[in-house]
């Protein structure tokens, strides 16, 4: 009794090799079209994914992984490229995307984003707000009047308190 074979009615015209289905000879193409090539080393993988995860695991800084990370990056997470600079602050060198971040940054530099509790620096005078509600109980930051005093004992932040010189 003998076994008959399936047919393989897709034939590349490149080598004559048989695929059972067309997308199996696309896959298969794309190897001679060099797409499974890794441009750094030239080393030949059977799939262009296998050759990406080489690509960006043998050799990380060649610019072909860098674009593959960046290019994966946007995909996945939506990530476009950043807007022009507005401006840099000049006292941080931080760069600074847009009218309103200049000038929310540049508050916190004026100290009007400073804990007078416990003297750490919030990024705006909201997360300020919200700091003085959570960590210090909702005390009212009366600009107008002198801080509380220090509370004694270890704080989770801020500056650590003033120990006495050794005796």
């Amino acid at each position: 009794m003998t076994c008959m074979r399936p047919a393989m009615p897709e034939v590349c015209e490149v080598c004559a090799r048989r695929f059972f289905t067309r997308a199996q000879l696309n896959h298969h193409l794309s190897i001679h079209r060099g797409e499974t090539v890794c441009p750094v080393c030239g080393r030949v993988f059977s799939t262009r994914n296998n050759m990406r995860v080489h690509l960006v695991s043998i050799h990380p800084t060649s610019p072909q992984a860098v674009l593959l990370r960046e290019l994966r990056q946007r995909a996945y997470f939506g990530v476009t490229p950043r807007p022009p600079v507005y401006r840099v602050c000049k006292l941080c060198q931080k760069p600074l995307y847009s009218q309103p971040s200049f000038f929310c940054h540049m508050s916190m530099h004026r100290g009007r984003t400073t804990c007078r509790h416990c003297g750490r620096v919030l990024s705006s005078r909201q997360r300020l707000q919200q700091h003085i509600i959570s960590r210090h109980g909702g005390l009212q930051d009366d600009e107008n009047g002198p801080p509380p005093p220090q509370p004694q004992g270890p704080q989770l932040h801020g500056p650590s308190p003033q120990r006495p010189p050794p005796t």
